[in-house]
C-alpha cells in the first residue's frame, strides 16, 4: 500500500508539472525578453538583438519574410522604430509587405512569466498597442538602440 501511495504521488507530481511550466510547440516562436531562472530572453529576441548591435538593420529588414511569426513580429516592430529615428528607409513594396504582414493570423507566444503565457496572432499585436507585449518590445528595442556593445 506504501508504494502504491508514493508511485500515485510521484504520477501526480510529474502530471502537475505540465501545469506550473509553459509549453509550446515551438520554443522559437517565442517572445520572452527575461525567461527563467537566469532571465535570459529566447532565441528569436537574441537573433534580433544581435543584429541591433551589429548596426545589421538590412538583415532585420530580410527577416520580415521569415517564416517563423515571432522573428517577423520582432524584426517589423524594430524596422519600424528604425524608420521613424531615419536609421533605415522602406520601399514601395516594403511598405505593401509590412502592412500584408500586419494583416496576419500567424500565432507567436510570450512569455510572461514562469506560469503565465498567451498567445497572439500578428494582427491583435499591431491593432492593440496596449498589449503588454508591445509595450515591452518597445521599450527593449529602444534600450538596444542606445546600447553600444558587442555582440554576444
Amino acid at each position: 500500500m506504501k508504494i502504491r501511495n508514493i508511485f500515485l504521488c510521484w504520477i501526480l507530481f510529474v502530471i502537475s508539472l505540465n501545469g506550473f511550466a509553459q509549453s509550446t510547440e515551438d520554443w522559437n516562436n517565442v517572445i520572452g525578453l527575461a525567461c527563467g531562472y537566469s532571465g535570459r530572453p529566447t532565441a528569436s529576441v537574441i537573433h534580433i538583438e544581435d543584429l541591433i548591435y551589429q548596426k545589421n538593420f538590412d538583415s532585420i529588414k530580410v527577416l520580415m519574410c521569415s517564416f517563423v511569426p515571432s522573428i517577423k513580429y520582432l524584426s517589423v516592430k524594430t524596422c519600424e522604430i528604425l524608420e521613424r529615428k531615419g536609421m533605415i528607409q522602406f520601399s514601395a513594396d516594403e511598405r505593401v509587405y509590412i502592412n500584408e504582414i500586419k494583416k496576419s493570423n500567424d500565432t507567436l507566444y510570450y512569455c510572461s512569466g514562469c506560469t503565465e503565457q498567451a498567445s497572439y496572432t500578428i494582427m491583435e499585436l499591431f491593432a492593440d498597442n496596449s498589449i503588454e507585449l508591445n509595450k515591452g518590445v518597445n521599450n527593449w528595442i529602444k534600450s538596444c538602440l542606445k546600447i553600444e556593445i558587442q555582440p554576444r
